[in-house]
């Protein structure tokens, strides 16, 4: 009786790890493009560098 009943939970725990959503997970290339826009590689983005914000020069000691 004992045996069956731990038969069966083990049963009913294996086929829950089958189903789980691991296989529906996202690939890394979708988890690297999140909040980005699509676009083509040789475009250009216009990012500039703000004027208050340290540059390496400015963080050397002399």
């Amino acid at each position: 009786m004992q045996a069956a009943k731990i038969r069966s939970l083990q049963d009913a725990y294996r086929k829950r790890e089958v189903e789980t959503a691991r296989d529906k997970a996202p690939n890394a290339g979708e988890i690297r493009s999140l909040g980005l826009l699509e676009r083509e590689k040789d475009e250009q983005v216009g990012i500039k560098h703000g004027s208050l914000l340290p540059t390496f020069g400015s963080n050397v000691s002399k």
